[in-house]
């Protein structure tokens, strides 16, 4: 384990945080290993740093989106190593749709204070290329690249062009495919998420 994990809070823990590191610091599983279960909820006004089983936690402020763990066995779950449930304040909910202008190809998800439900249109600008660094099918991680997932998932092409993203809780997985000339990659539970929609 590291000095200090990226890992921020204590027993509600920031959904960018890494599942596994925070699962051991919650004592959800030991350092080895083990199934978890993970809970999204909403926003949380500020995390505080501890320092639990092997692991030390940083302290940040507000979050709009946060998550509990809990050991699967504990909860007489069974299944993957992780799955992922969802409190009421975390649920999408109708929106009205944020400009969030022009992006460029290299953009790595949307600013963090984007809540889940949030309904933003964005336009890529003519010229782009495979970025890379982007995970899932239909539903992509909230950290794909974003220009490159709009292409994959068929709402743009390189000319570029203008979408809505949508921020909704992440899936317990994500699976990869080749589509319009890009090839995406799996990944496992990632708490946040976008879909994306033709602009009207």
């Amino acid at each position: 384990m590291p000095p200090i994990a990226p890992v921020w809070g204590a027993t509600q823990y920031t959904t960018d945080s890494f599942t596994c590191y925070a699962a051991v610091h919650a004592g959800a599983i030991p350092a080895s290993g083990g199934e978890i279960l993970v809970t999204i909820g909403g926003p949380v006004q500020s995390f505080v740093a501890t320092s639990q089983n092997g692991v030390q936690s940083a302290s940040f402020g507000r979050w709009d989106t946060h998550m509990t763990i809990a050991s699967a066995s504990s909860t007489g779950s069974t299944g993957g190593q992780r799955q992922v449930e969802y409190d009421a304040s975390s649920r999408p909910s109708a929106s009205e749709v944020e400009d969030g202008g022009t992006i460029p190809w290299s953009s790595r998800g949307l600013p963090s204070t984007r809540k889940i439900g949030s309904r933003v249109k964005v336009t890529c600008p003519p010229g782009g290329r495979d970025m890379g660094w982007t995970y899932g099918t239909d539903t992509y991680t909230s950290d794909s690249m974003v220009c490159t997932a709009a292409v994959h998932a068929g709402v743009i092409g390189y000319g570029g062009g203008t979408f809505i993203v949508t921020i909704i809780a992440g899936p317990p997985s994500y699976r990869g495919s080749t589509r319009n000339g890009i090839t995406t990659a799996d990944y496992s539970a990632y708490p946040v998420a976008m879909v994306f929609s033709r602009a009207p």
